[in-house]
């Protein structure tokens, strides 16, 4: 997997914003990053497989949010997910986080206090209908606890790893380790 870019005497020079934008050369020197992530099969096709800023490093591993949205929307959840480093958030219309936490705890690995859920009374969308994950991204819980554990909070609330009381859901992920 990595980045699709290409490379041809047909690359855009870009958006002019002005007149003299126009008269510039190239400065992409013919070669277009897409942003698209990609996968290449043993035939030589090329599969998209997520954007480059819709994946994040999460306990190490590289978590495709678009994927973990898909798998929460084929089990009828309507949500939105957003992450940074080691965190994500789902904003979805569930009346039930519990329902979440299980479905996350059933398709993926990671430990759940990495993951906040948000009930919202609607998605937030851009103009043309799409999910705002700019919208979403810049509420982003940085510092608020994993509700589901019990135990002390960390002084700073920051420090996600500290040790603390297993809640149900953790301790389900735990036993499926």
């Amino acid at each position: 997997e990595g980045e699709l870019v290409y490379k041809g005497p047909n690359v855009c020079m870009g958006y002019a914003r002005c007149r003299a934008d126009l008269s510039a050369g190239d400065d992409l020197n013919g070669v277009l990053h897409t942003g698209d992530q990609v996968r290449i099969d043993e035939d030589g096709y090329i599969f998209i497989v997520g954007r480059r800023k819709r994946f994040i490093k999460l306990q190490g591993t590289s978590v495709n949010l678009d994927y973990v949205e898909t798998v929460l929307k084929s089990r009828d959840i309507e949500c939105i997910v957003v992450g940074r480093e080691n965190r994500i958030l789902i904003c979805h219309m569930q009346a039930d986080d519990a329902v979440l936490a299980r479905v996350m705890a059933d398709h993926f690995t990671f430990h759940p206090s990495s993951v906040r859920y948000k009930n919202l009374p609607e998605l937030p969308l851009s103009a043309p209908g799409k999910p705002d994950y700019a919208m979403v991204s810049e509420q982003y819980p940085q510092k608020e606890p994993h509700r589901g554990c019990p135990g002390p909070e960390p002084a700073d609330r920051t420090s996600y790893g500290s040790p603390h009381t297993l809640c149900r859901f953790c301790s389900l992920h735990a036993s499926r380790a």
